[in-house]
């Protein structure tokens, strides 16, 4: 097993502390890993940095009793009308918080972290998973709630005026059912309705390499229905007013929007 202890600096405060909050989140990273329980004289030497309200929405924040999400009913489905912030699952254990672009394309576990690992950018965009995290068996999502399957997609972009012909092709699909879909006005995107008050935003995703692409671009949503050794997903983009579906791999770190049970 790899080393889990943290390096010691000795150089003044000024010079090494950055270096230090470093260390303390890859190793208490590894711990959490390894199943282990993170040391408390590591959580009171983070009290002093300002990585200590990082620290605590990585690892402990966020649960999903603790979060209140808006919800929107549309057609004969109740969707939640923003993104899904947990970092734990429903039984309470940790989802994994990967920042190492290695490992974030290895794991074949369930893993999540905030775009370009801004926290400041969570309460506006959410998280962002990979889609082994939507398919734990311990539940991603609140209780009374489930990752929409492909087929929940479809319902939803035929309810907004999609053709069961289109909504079965892959692409760039429909008319302007995407633009019924996002935040109106020109806050995040160009001039949309929003006509559904699904009130999607452009959060960007993180690739299966650990680059993190198209904040203010793109919303891109997991469904919970793999495909040819990946998963169905949905794109809304800056410049289209259509829905693009595809399958994409499951490495990928995603939106999640959950629908109602």
């Amino acid at each position: 097993m790899k080393d889990l202890k943290i390096s010691i600096g000795i150089q003044p405060e000024f010079v090494w502390v950055e270096q230090r909050c470093a260390d303390l989140f890859d190793a208490m990273e590894r711990y959490n890993s390894a199943g282990y329980t993170i040391p408390v004289k590591w959580i009171r030497e983070l009290r002093k940095h300002w990585a200590w309200e990082v620290y605590r929405s990585e690892f402990k924040q966020d649960t999903c009793a603790k979060n209140v999400y808006r919800t929107v009913k549309i057609g004969n489905q109740i969707w939640m009308a923003e993104n899904l912030k947990v970092t734990q699952y429903r039984n309470g254990d940790l989802i994994h918080y990967v920042r190492d672009n290695d490992r974030w394309h290895a794991t074949k576990e369930g893993a999540f972290c905030a775009y370009s690992h801004d926290m400041d950018l969570v309460s506006t965009y959410g998280l962002l998973y990979n889609w082994y995290a939507v398919n734990d068996g311990r539940g991603l999502t609140p209780e009374g709630w489930h990752v929409p399957s492909d087929e929940e997609w479809k319902i939803l972009e035929m309810y907004l005026g999609m053709s069961q012909e289109e909504a079965n092709k892959t692409g760039w699909r429909g008319t302007n059912e995407g633009s019924k879909m996002k935040e109106e006005g020109i806050s995040h995107w160009k001039s949309f309705t929003n006509e559904s008050g699904f009130s999607a935003l452009p959060g960007g995703y993180r690739d299966h390499n650990g680059n993190f692409y198209h904040m203010g671009g793109y919303a891109l949503f997991w469904s919970a229905t793999e495909f040819s050794g990946g998963a169905w997903s949905r794109y809304l983009g800056y410049d289209y007013s259509e829905v693009y579906r595809y399958y994409h791999g499951k490495q990928n770190g995603f939106s999640v929007r959950c629908i109602k049970d």
